[in-house]
Parts: structure tokens; C-alpha cells; sequence
């Protein structure tokens, strides 16, 4: 009897013994059961990274490798090179410098378009660019300075890369709008370089508040930039009165 009961508690206990060892043999045949995998990476071995495509300027360059000189001007303004075929606002044609000037020699004309400041009373602006080979430096500064109407005239003077021009202004008031009208006269590798600006705006705004009062001595100063921007792609000779890069 104690032979019997003994060899059930064997068997219980060898019976008990096996199933833990078949517990652990079935975690041991799937050892990845419980473990998470890596999220796959989007970019694969062949892939590369695509850099940002970088946003398109907002100036434009204008160029005259005959004369040698370029200029940069915001994007949206019109250019016409040589003789303009419209001459809205203040914007002369060649026959027009010819006749102020004889020998100038009109290269390039930048436009302002009439949505560039909305809500205000701006009317028109522009900037024309000139080349005239036939005067001298004392006479390329004679020319900027005389006013034909008489009227009293604003002068300055700027400095573009070594070269003094000189301008004088000239703001007059006709049916309710106010034109501000600016030259520039810069003598250098001989010849006399020009830059004439125009900008027109109302006099007043709206009542109703809804239009403001435009900056024309500010649009000028806009307007300068690009005469500021004057670049000379060939070797320039200083010349009488000609200021010398430091």
C-alpha cells in the first residue's frame, strides 16, 4: 500500500516537472513572440533627402553688355529697353531726350505697375536710364542742374560704386496731383550716365478713410535703389571729375 501511494506521488510529481520544462520549450521555439519590430524608415537606402526648392527672386537685372553697365529692379516691373512704346505719366521717349539733351541716348525704362500701392493715392512712377558720350563732366552736371520752367529745384548728391552723380529735384502740383520728378547725372569712363525719376500721387485721400495718402518722397527713395544697384561690367577710366573707389 505505501508502495502504491508512493508511486503515485512520483508519477504527480515527474508529471508536474515535464509540463514546466514544456512551457519553457515553447517560449524557447518563438523567442520573438513578445518583441515589437521597428518601424521601417520612410527613407530607404537608395532614397535621398530632397532639398527645399529655394523661392524665386524678387528682383530681375537689367543688361547692356554694348554699353557695359547692368541694373536690379523688382520683378514686377515693366521693362521696355530703348524707346518706350507707351508714355504714360512722367516717361519721355528718345525724341524727348534728344530734344533737352541732344546726344542722350535712352537705354532702359522701369515702370511701377498701378496696383504696386494699393489703397493709397499713388498714380504713376518710373525710373529711365541714359547714356549721353557727347559732354564733359562739367557739362553732364550743367545739364542736371538748369531748369527750364524756373522752378526751385532740391539737390543732392550719391555715390554708385566710386561715382558721384549729382541730382536735383523738382516737385510741381497740377489737378490735384503732386509729380515729384528727380535727375541724376553721374560722369564716368566718358560718358555722362542719367537716371530720371517720376512719381506722381493725389494730393488727398479719400474722405471715407478707405484710401491713404501715398509717399511720393519715399517711392522716390524706391526708385533709387535701382539707380543705386548700377553696375559697370567693363573696366571703368577715372576721368576730371570723377570720384575714385577707396
Amino acid at each position: 500500500m505505501v508502495e502504491w501511494k508512493r508511486s503515485i506521488v512520483l508519477v504527480l510529481a515527474f508529471g508536474m516537472h515535464g509540463s514546466g520544462l514544456a512551457g519553457c520549450g515553447g517560449r524557447a521555439a518563438s523567442p520573438g513572440k513578445n518583441v515589437r519590430s521597428a518601424p521601417s524608415s520612410p527613407i530607404g537606402p537608395t532614397q535621398r533627402l530632397v532639398k527645399a526648392v529655394p523661392r524665386e527672386a524678387s528682383f530681375s537685372v537689367y543688361s547692356d553688355p554694348q554699353h557695359g553697365v547692368a541694373l536690379r529692379y523688382p520683378r514686377n516691373y515693366a521693362l521696355e529697353e530703348g524707346n518706350p512704346e507707351e508714355l504714360s505719366g512722367g516717361v519721355k521717349s528718345q525724341e524727348g531726350w534728344e530734344d533737352e539733351q541732344p546726344g542722350a541716348l535712352l537705354l532702359a525704362t522701369m515702370v511701377i505697375p498701378e496696383d504696386a500701392y494699393p489703397n493709397t493715392t499713388f498714380v504713376d512712377g518710373s525710373l529711365q536710364f541714359a547714356v549721353n558720350a557727347s559732354l564733359m563732366p562739367e557739362s553732364c552736371k550743367e545739364a542736371l542742374i538748369r531748369s527750364d520752367s524756373g522752378a526751385v529745384r532740391r539737390t543732392g548728391a550719391l555715390t554708385i560704386q566710386g561715382v558721384l552723380f549729382h541730382w536735383a529735384e523738382e516737385t510741381t502740383a497740377d489737378a490735384g496731383t503732386e509729380s515729384v520728378e528727380r535727375n541724376y547725372a553721374g560722369y564716368s569712363n566718358g560718358a555722362c550716365y542719367e537716371f530720371f525719376v517720376h512719381v506722381a500721387v493725389g494730393e488727398t485721400a479719400n474722405s471715407d478713410g478707405l484710401e491713404k495718402q501715398a509717399d511720393a518722397k519715399k517711392i522716390v527713395r524706391h526708385l533709387e535703389k535701382i539707380a543705386s544697384s548700377l553696375q559697370w561690367s567693363v573696366k571703368r577710366n577715372v576721368s576730371a571729375g570723377e570720384k575714385t573707389p577707396e
